[in-house]
């Protein structure tokens, strides 16, 4: 991005977002906004709860094996955890808090902790 000049970047319609300028809250409260209001009262607490102190873990306690933002991290749980909502719904219909919750716990392990090396996969999953 830095060599690119302002026509290349123009013509290919690049826009560099920052990872300071908008953090993996906002992305988060942009996704919820979308989701069916009922497991939306599941996910925002679980959120809440587990995954910041899950990011700090991996920042202070682990050696990624890919450098990955917090943005990004949340964004690959995201969009694991859309996916498994949609396959869920179509299988079963209404998913009730337990299988939301399983669901969102699969999500956050391996969109958020998938980055981290085998070693140290087992403090991701103390947590």
């Amino acid at each position: 991005m830095n060599a690119a000049s302002p026509a290349t970047v123009s013509r290919v319609a690049v826009v560099y977002i920052s990872g300071e300028t908008i953090s993996w809250q906002h992305i988060l409260d942009s996704w919820l906004s979308g989701q069916d209001p009922a497991e939306t009262q599941y996910l925002h607490p679980m959120f809440v709860k587990l995954v910041p102190g899950l990011l700090q873990i991996i920042r202070n306690q682990c050696k990624p094996a890919i450098s990955v933002n917090d943005s990004a991290r949340v964004q690959s749980m995201l969009s694991m955890l859309r996916a498994l909502l949609n396959e869920a719904r179509t299988a079963v219909g209404e998913l009730s808090k337990a299988h939301v919750t399983r669901l969102f716990c699969y999500a956050a392990l391996w969109g958020i902790g998938g980055c981290v090396g085998r070693t140290e996969r087992v403090t991701v999953d103390r947590m």
